[in-house]
């Protein structure tokens, strides 16, 4: 090589940037002379600069020449399909240069879904969640809850991996939110919430069996019951007299919403 003729200094460095962000790809030349130096993108052959004017009609490229050897290339707003291979060049004859590459990250993005899954009491169901991102990410499902999920009658697991969490043969204590949760290792990871109701006939549970009162007085009588959709409730009074429905105005009812005592 001669002594008096251009060479670079070292190899462009790869460089990992993050989408929206500045990605700065660095080559240094010594002993330039009156040789130019140019950048260009490998993906379409598409020249870039030369020395410092920027001939690209992408308006996100720059070009600076810091001290006397090194020349930075930056890419603004970077987007995936800045992603690719950069080369540095010489005009020598022949020309010579080197490349670099930029990898471009995205964190995940949901793409949307169902937010809410009604099923009946026994049928099977499957929430599906996908996201897209670079790499691509992985997905995640766990009970908002923090409880187990049952995808089976007989098997609970603390998490699900994948795009679809499968629900077989599902029962009422199925029903809550669980979250997607998706990740790349690139912060932030992106969650969804999706809410399962199922739906299941009435189950009935009496409270005392024999209840005493004054002439006169008040009585409270308690039910306990498990249903989806709510029901519609009524009381029924039997006695020597027959069987007949109370009218509404004869007592006042309250109800107190909690979790099923029992499936």
């Amino acid at each position: 090589m001669d002594l008096y003729s251009p060479y670079f200094e070292g190899p462009i460095q790869n460089v990992t940037v993050q989408v929206g962000r500045t990605a700065k790809l660095t080559c240094q030349v010594e002993n330039l002379g009156h040789y130019k130096v140019a950048w260009g993108y490998k993906g379409t052959g598409a020249v870039l600069t030369v020395d410092l004017q920027v001939i690209t009609n992408n308006h996100h490229i720059t070009i600076q020449r810091e001290q006397r050897s090194t020349w930075v290339l930056s890419i603004n707003h970077i987007t995936m399909k800045d992603q690719g291979w950069y080369w540095c060049q010489v005009n020598t004859s022949p020309p010579r240069s080197i490349i670099g590459y930029l990898d471009v990250v995205e964190p995940p993005v949901l793409d949307g879904g169902d937010e809410e899954v009604t099923v009946n009491s026994g049928d099977s169901t499957n929430l599906t969640c996908r996201a897209h991102g670079n790499p691509t990410p992985s997905i995640t499902w766990v009970r908002e809850d923090s409880h187990h999920i049952r995808i089976s009658p007989t098997l609970l697991v603390n998490e699900v991996k994948g795009e679809t969490l499968a629900l077989q043969h599902v029962s009422p204590d199925t029903a809550g939110s669980y979250l997607c949760v998706a990740s790349n290792g690139h912060p932030p990871s992106v969650s969804k919430r999706v809410k399962v109701n199922v739906n299941f006939a009435p189950v009935v549970k009496g409270g005392k069996g024999t209840m005493w009162a004054l002439v006169g007085g008040t009585v409270s009588l308690s039910c306990l019951y498990a249903a989806h959709p709510a029901p519609n409730l009524a009381w029924r009074r039997d006695n020597s007299f027959g069987s007949h429905l109370l009218s509404p105005e004869s007592f006042t009812v309250t109800i107190q919403e909690g979790h099923p005592p029992y499936t």
